[in-house]
């Protein structure tokens, strides 16, 4: 345990670097602008691989941890993997609304600012290869460094504290506030999963069913209606329809997360919670995510404040 205790602050030195590395990417995915004569979305995949694929392949080399027990690859069963997809299909309208909901909050905190989140599906690029991006590779990337590399160090020094902790880093890797709430609960969600099954798996059929909804309503919108999305947030009624979609969306998705709550039961029937004493919080377990957390979040805060 003292082994796998020290690997984190190392991890959370690699969650750190990850971030870093990822401002560039979403300046520039924020800009519209990937590098000339790049597909957006190759461009996008790129970029999860190079940002948060290898540096969890590194940090793996380095630790000279068990693949099975850093990454949590361990077998799920067909039913619990069903469920779990199905619970990422039915957090999508709770993901929605926290997204809506921190994009009113921005609104108010910046009233000039358009009230509007930059789309993945940038004009010029093949829907199909971002959708993939979105749907698959997102998924796979980043749940292998926090459902599988941070969940995994964090959990032998925090018990189940890590579900929610990771939970709340995942959402700051995100690049705009409206993505960010709404990944923090999602985060929660496919952490509480991988912590209970101990597969990898679970995080990614949930993260997976929960960016399917999304993808797919983003590519058939850019397929059908090409800048539909774009026209609709430069509306001058924009801050109604997120008035109005935040208040449809809190209702779809409490209603959802009664069968969730269903779902996630019978997942922890068929894998009971350890019997063995969890490890709980404190400050010298808990000093290097906390500082990593307070300083993305301050760097968050002051970027806010900078675009006022």
């Amino acid at each position: 345990m003292n082994a796998q205790r020290n690997l984190l602050p190392w991890s959370t030195l690699l969650y750190v670097v990850v971030v870093l590395a990822s401002v560039p990417m979403t300046a520039r995915t924020a800009a519209g602008a990937p590098p000339a004569g790049i597909d957006p979305g190759l461009a996008m995949i790129g970029a999860q691989a190079a940002t948060i694929l290898l540096p969890a392949l590194v940090f793996f080399a380095a630790s000279r941890q068990p693949a099975r027990e850093l990454f949590n690859l361990r077998r799920l069963d067909f039913g619990s993997g069903a469920k779990s997809l199905l619970v990422g299909l039915l957090c999508w309208p709770t993901f929605t609304f926290l997204s809506v909901l921190a994009l009113i909050l921005v609104g108010l905190l910046r009233p000039a600012a358009p009230i509007n989140s930059p789309s993945p599906l940038s004009p010029g690029g093949s829907p199909w290869i971002t959708f993939l991006g979105v749907v698959l590779v997102a998924p796979l990337f980043e749940e292998l460094l926090f459902r599988g590399v941070l969940l995994s160090t964090y959990r032998k020094a925090l018990g189940a504290h890590a579900v929610w902790l990771v939970g709340i880093l995942f959402g700051f890797l995100h690049p705009s506030l409206d993505q960010a709430l709404g990944a923090v609960f999602l985060g929660m969600v496919a952490g509480w999963v991988v912590f209970r099954t101990g597969s990898i798996w679970a995080g990614i059929l949930v993260h997976l069913g929960s960016n399917l909804v999304g993808g797919a309503l983003l590519l058939l919108t850019s397929l059908a209606a090409p800048g539909a999305m774009e026209a609709a947030a430069q509306a001058e009624d924009a801050g109604t329809m997120a008035w109005m979609g935040a208040l449809v969306w809190a209702v779809i998705g409490f209603v959802l997360l009664v069968p969730v709550f269903f779902l996630l039961r019978s997942i922890a029937r068929r894998y009971p919670a350890s019997k063995e004493p969890s490890p709980g919080l404190s400050v010298r377990a808990v000093w290097a995510p906390a500082a990593a957390a307070i300083g993305v979040v301050g760097y968050t805060v002051f970027e806010l404040l900078q675009g006022a």
